[in-house]
């Protein structure tokens, strides 16, 4: 298709008015219509492609590397979207938590308060000290609001277990000993 006349192409209705003046003028030189020229340089950019991936031992393991990333990949993005499900799921649970917390917060908080009213402490209370129920049998039954104010780390360090009684006569005696040492009582 020799083209001579742009004014014939434009009758014809081949040319259309946008066309950059570049596009014109390689088809007025060539002849050649230019979106078949790009689907012409690309089948055959196809073709050369597939040949290589054939016959070409390094274009094969290319193309068997990025189809291994590819597949990394999409696991990666597999993977995001759990983590990122798993953290709105978490995010709800910790507004589940407060709200169960502020709900229910007020009563735990006022039986806590009950509890610590019925301590008959022995010593006065003197900075880090916590309150050890001693667990005193008296008239044949065990008083457990009877304690001592005695150092954190005393207190942790003797195992005891109110319920089960094991330790309460070791951390009792630690306890009155401690007492005992103090210049105030």
């Amino acid at each position: 298709m020799g083209v001579t006349n742009l004014s014939s192409l434009r009758n014809d209705g081949q040319v259309s008015v946008n066309l950059d003046s570049r596009h014109l003028i390689f088809i007025l030189n060539t002849g050649f219509d230019l979106s078949s020229f790009v689907r012409n340089a690309l089948d055959t950019e196809i073709d050369y492609y597939e040949w290589a991936t054939t016959n070409n031992s390094e274009a094969r393991e290319l193309e068997a590397v990025r189809k291994e990333r590819r597949l990394i990949d999409y696991k990666i993005r597999e993977a995001v979207e759990q983590i990122s499900t798993l953290f709105n799921r978490s995010s709800e649970l910790d507004d589940d938590i407060c709200e169960i917390v502020n709900k229910y917060g007020k009563d735990w908080q006022a039986i806590v308060e009950k509890e610590r009213g019925k301590r008959e402490a022995i010593n006065k209370r003197d900075g880090e000290n916590e309150y050890h129920h001693m667990h005193l049998e008296i008239n044949g039954g065990i008083n457990q609001n009877i304690g001592i104010y005695i150092p954190k780390e005393l207190h942790r360090s003797i195992y005891h277990n109110s319920t089960t009684g094991k330790g309460i006569r070791e951390i009792n005696k630690a306890s009155l000993i401690w007492l005992c040492e103090q210049s105030e009582i």
